[in-house]
């Protein structure tokens, strides 16, 4: 019996050491991976943290249909596909080599899509960052299907570009009657300065 006893001890005192070692190994994985994201990769996940904050969006709303008295639709809204940029993706690349070339690399494909010269995105850009960095901003209206499937097909959106859906307004008979129906059209210079001066947090550019 007691040969049988010092043979059941050593063995679960080799399970033990077994045991021992792989809680062991297992440790130094985890402490090594804990390392490697925390030290090694402080700078990548410091970047990733600091692109993901809350967007500040504006979304228009739908306006009503406009029908004559026989019931037919004399104005109507219709999706457009609207590119918008977020400065802050491409302004505070700056700080960063690789992010820098990733960004200037997005706005010459952006470019060449949308067939303008990368000096006026980078334009628009700037233009719009100042205080509202973390809005977007327009880069184009009311773009071609072929214009957005090859933006969605290489994921510029993981660069900072956005394609939203938005409703413009469709008139069956163009400005006829536009004095009662109403219209839209964009502010001139003047407008826009008045507008400037009265809102200067609103971002009007």
């Amino acid at each position: 019996m007691a040969l049988g006893g010092d043979h059941l001890l050593k063995h679960i005192q080799g399970r033990l050491t077994w045991l021992t070692v792989v809680m062991a190994l297992l440790c130094s994985v985890l402490v090594s991976r804990l390392f490697y994201l925390q030290v090694v990769k402080h700078s990548f996940y410091a970047v990733l943290a600091h692109e993901n904050k809350i967007v500040s969006e504006i979304v228009p709303g739908d306006r009503g249909m406009i029908l004559d008295r026989f019931g037919e639709v004399i104005i109507d809204n219709r999706p457009s596909w609207n590119v918008y940029l977020l400065p802050d993706s491409f302004l505070a690349s700056r700080r960063d080599t690789e992010k820098q070339a990733r960004a200037e690399a997005t706005i010459e494909r952006l470019a060449q899509i949308l067939e303008v010269s990368p000096e006026e995105i980078w334009k628009t850009v700037r233009e719009g960052g100042g205080r509202l960095r973390f809005r977007p901003v327009l880069v184009r209206d009311d773009a071609t299907w072929d214009e957005i499937s090859k933006i969605e097909e290489i994921n510029l959106r993981a660069n900072g570009v956005f394609v939203r859906t938005e409703p413009v307004r469709e008139y069956k008979y163009g400005g006829v009657g536009a004095h009662f129906l109403g219209y839209i059209h964009e502010v001139n210079a003047d407008e826009l300065k008045r507008l400037k001066e009265e809102y200067p947090d609103h971002g009007y550019r």
